[in-house]
């Protein structure tokens, strides 16, 4: 896993010929649409696979300024993934130092992102053990 912030640098290409899978993740404004277009267009000059490339939609809510279909027909390609909005939960899992899917493992985000999680791993998605379950509530 490697984050390559939202610039592709030619110090960063060597890692891009090596990558089994790029996720480029997006937010559902106008802005960001335009970047991950301009993202898929370089790694199409790039001759990047586009078959090992997903695209993931972040902060995914009712007040968006754009929907995931506009993203999708912007971009041209299929959203894989929608995480949620989850303000509140993110700042209170920055305050007590815990990832936000062990703080709100029942919510739609942990949900999407074990899915993701999985799907990357190739893997079946890993239920909560009875434990982890009596645990969270």
């Amino acid at each position: 896993l490697f984050d390559f912030g939202s610039v592709i640098d030619p110090l960063k290409l060597p890692i891009l010929e090596k990558l089994d899978q790029l996720t480029l993740i997006a937010t559902l404004d106008v802005p960001s649409a335009r970047r991950t277009s301009q993202m898929f267009t370089l790694l199409e000059h790039l001759d990047f696979p586009m078959v090992r490339t997903n695209l993931v939609a972040n902060r995914v809510g009712p007040r968006t300024s754009i929907t995931a279909d506009e993203l999708e027909k912007a971009v041209g390609k299929t959203v894989a993934y929608r995480f949620p909005e989850v303000a509140a939960g993110v700042t209170e899992a920055l305050a007590q130092g815990m990832p936000l899917v062990e703080l709100q493992p029942r919510s739609k985000f942990a949900a999407e992102m074990n899915d993701w999680v999985a799907a990357l791993l190739k893997t079946p998605r890993k239920e909560m053990s009875l434990w982890q379950r009596l645990k969270s509530r």
